[in-house]
């Protein structure tokens, strides 16, 4: 399934695992959620409350404060990204190893927040990995194991987060910091 974010002036199209990923770089550099408004159509005695989540695609509409908090903190992340792949790069050029686990010098990588994700992404990430170990209704498992390994990343792992952003992706999540700093976007 997609997800669309329509603004203003333009859109950006992604499937729901990238955008989980996404939201959860950001929320990792920073940003707190305000939560999703309603779509005008809502009716809450018809629709029920509106919990303002992220993740599915019922028009709700992202603030225009929340928008520009969201891009901030991408905009925190695609610098450090930056920073990682130039790192890695020099140590590629220098024949640089890794350090081991035992290792004393081992870089921890890009501080990012310990807090606990919002309820509505920890509810997607519950149901990423019930798909993967039941299987999707035809039992195909393996094959989606490898997209899991794209779902839930972990903060002990940030260089993890960085790397999958990095390399083309950098200008997916580009696009994204602009469509965000062009004001509130609507979750189609």
């Amino acid at each position: 399934m997609g997800t669309d974010l329509v603004g203003k002036h333009d859109y950006w199209s992604t499937n729901r695992a990238w955008w989980a990923n996404t939201l959860e770089l950001a929320f990792y550099f920073g940003w707190q959620p305000q939560g999703t408004e309603p779509p005008a159509e809502w009716e809450e005695s018809r629709d029920g409350p509106c919990d303002g989540d992220y993740m599915t695609n019922d028009r709700q509409y992202v603030t225009i404060e929340d928008a520009n908090a969201l891009a901030v903190a991408l905009e925190a992340a695609l610098e450090e990204i930056l920073a990682y792949e130039e790192q890695c790069a020099a140590r590629a050029a220098a024949d640089w190893k890794p350090p081991t686990e035992a290792d004393p010098q081992r870089e921890s990588g890009p501080a990012l927040s310990q807090a606990r994700l919002p309820g509505w992404l920890e509810r997607f990430e519950a149901e990423q990995a019930a798909f993967v170990i039941n299987g999707d209704q035809r039992g195909n498992i393996g094959r989606v194991e490898g997209f899991r390994a794209q779902v839930v990343l972990s903060p002990a792992q940030p260089a993890d987060r960085l790397e999958l952003f990095g390399d083309t992706n950098k200008e997916h999540l580009a696009r994204l910091i602009a469509l965000c700093r062009a004001g509130g976007f609507l979750i189609l």
